[in-house]
């Protein structure tokens, strides 16, 4: 498979992703930059740093796609698209 057809792939299933944060995301509320978050700069979110917003740090488990105990830039855009 190429690589066009991987990032399509990843694409759809983060739209599919998206729509099921709806529910436990505030509306409107206006999400801070993921670099404003990760105070030590190492690419990733954790559960201490997603406390800067309160969005975020509610569905921290939800939003944790891979179940690995930190949120990294892709899992915390679905969370901004589903805001």
């Amino acid at each position: 498979m190429n690589k066009i057809c991987v990032r399509i792939i990843a694409l759809l299933a983060l739209v599919i992703l998206a729509s099921g944060f709806s529910a436990v995301v505030g509306a409107g509320e206006e999400l801070p930059a993921f670099q404003q978050l990760d105070s030590n700069q190492d690419g990733y979110l954790s559960k201490d740093e997603a406390q800067g917003c309160q969005t975020l740090a509610d569905c921290f488990s939800r939003a944790d796609t891979n179940q690995d105990n930190q949120i990294d830039q892709t899992e915390y855009e679905l969370v901004v698209l589903a805001n």
